[in-house]
């Protein structure tokens, strides 16, 4: 019965989640064709799929063991915490409440999925094969069905990328870079094994992000991924001093950089660096409460130079969340991250750790693209469970 229960509480958490990603399909950008209840009914369908995750996750709260209890210790705080800077500054409760959950849900997720299949690993992969699956279907969906994304305006002229299924260019991006890390764990068992998988999986998906959807920074989470796999082992097995790498490809940054001033390097940056001139500015005028609990939800969007036709947010995902939040709850979070990346010693499942949360220092990265990162913590979980279950057996 007790089997039966949490088997039942796992297909229901699958199948929310497999709900979430179809009806998480972008919109047409014609307006015209387009009536504004399509993306108003979309979002609410979504609301109703993280409320689902949500309730879900409660349920197994029961079955929770540290540091995983933590990640629901840290929900409950930060939704107070935000609440009452929001409401002392905008009042829009509602979107204060939906700015937490978009971050805390999919952590959620990978605790329960952690702690619930920590005996059957076997069942966690099995989803993950089903999601690999049911994510490349949709992709190939939206390429052949979706009309042309539009991103990156260059005064009159619009940037066309091939179409994109899930919500726009970004996401799909990275729920894309989820499917590299997914073959990772359904196909890779050694290094001649994972460099099929980099050679038939992730530098396509390199190549369709970078050159399809024009998203740099959702590359770099599988480069830097499959390179922390891959070139530890090619350089024990060459007999190369990896100390001398990483000197050659830090002076060849170095050299790229100084031969660059601050207009070059913040048009290659595609603003930010002036973006994040602009925050120390905007952070410069708190006060010390609004230090400590931030400015509410939505003051990190601002105009700047660069981004004049619409305000922008940090595209660093902490720096946001220091301006809305505050340092409280920047702080909890990053103790949230760091506790969850040092329960677990295995190379491979703090790397893919490390490269998820890699792009939300330079851009908004996973933590803010939960239908993203809905699909990448399956894989994430897959190798956490089978640390655990490799410590119980040594």
């Amino acid at each position: 019965m007790f089997f039966r229960k949490v088997f039942n509480l796992e297909s229901v958490i699958f199948l929310v989640v497999l709900l979430k990603l179809v009806f998480s399909i972008a919109a047409p950008q014609d307006l015209e064709v387009t009536p504004e209840y399509y993306e108003e009914a979309a979002r609410n369908w979504t609301y109703v799929f993280d409320f689902g995750i949500v309730v879900c996750s409660f349920l197994a709260l029961s079955k929770m063991v540290r540091p995983y209890f933590l990640v629901y210790e840290a929900f409950l705080l930060s939704v107070l915490s935000f609440l009452f800077s929001t409401m002392l500054h905008s009042g829009d409760l509602f979107s204060a409440l939906s700015s937490v959950s978009r971050l805390y849900t999919p952590l959620l997720l990978f605790s329960v999925l952690v702690v619930l299949h920590k005996d059957c690993p076997d069942a966690l992969l099995a989803k993950i094969k089903i999601l690999f699956f049911a994510v490349t279907c949709l992709i190939v969906i939206g390429f052949f069905f979706l009309p042309m994304m539009a991103n990156r305006n260059d005064g009159d002229f619009i940037n066309l990328w091939w179409p994109a299924y899930f919500l726009d260019l970004h996401t799909t991006s990275y729920v894309a870079t989820a499917l590299a890390y997914m073959a990772f764990v359904i196909i890779g068992s050694s290094l001649q094994k994972w460099f099929r998988v980099f050679s038939a999986v992730a530098i396509p998906i390199i190549f369709i992000i970078a050159f399809g959807w024009g998203i740099r920074t959702a590359t770099l989470s599988i480069i830097f991924f499959y390179m922390a796999v891959l070139i530890p082992l090619l350089v024990k097995k060459a007999n190369v001093d990896l100390y001398y790498l990483g000197l050659a490809i830090i002076f060849v940054m170095s050299a790229f950089y100084a031969g660059s001033n601050f207009e070059s390097v913040s048009q290659f940056s595609s603003g930010r660096l002036d973006m994040y001139v602009a925050k120390i500015d905007q952070l410069g005028m708190n006060d010390l409460f609004s230090w400590l609990i931030g400015n509410g939800v939505g003051s990190d969007l601002i105009y700047t130079d660069i981004w004049w036709w619409a305000p922008k947010g940090a595209h660093n995902d902490f720096l946001t969340y220091l301006v809305e939040g505050g340092i409280f709850f920047l702080a909890v979070l990053l103790y949230v991250i760091y506790t969850l990346y040092k329960s677990t010693e295995c190379y491979y499942a703090r790397m893919m750790f490390i490269s998820i949360m890699l792009p939300s220092f330079f851009s908004n990265g996973f933590l803010m693209r939960p239908v993203a990162l809905y699909v990448a913590v399956f894989p994430l979980a897959y190798l956490y469970v089978m640390a655990i279950r490799n410590d119980d057996m040594g």
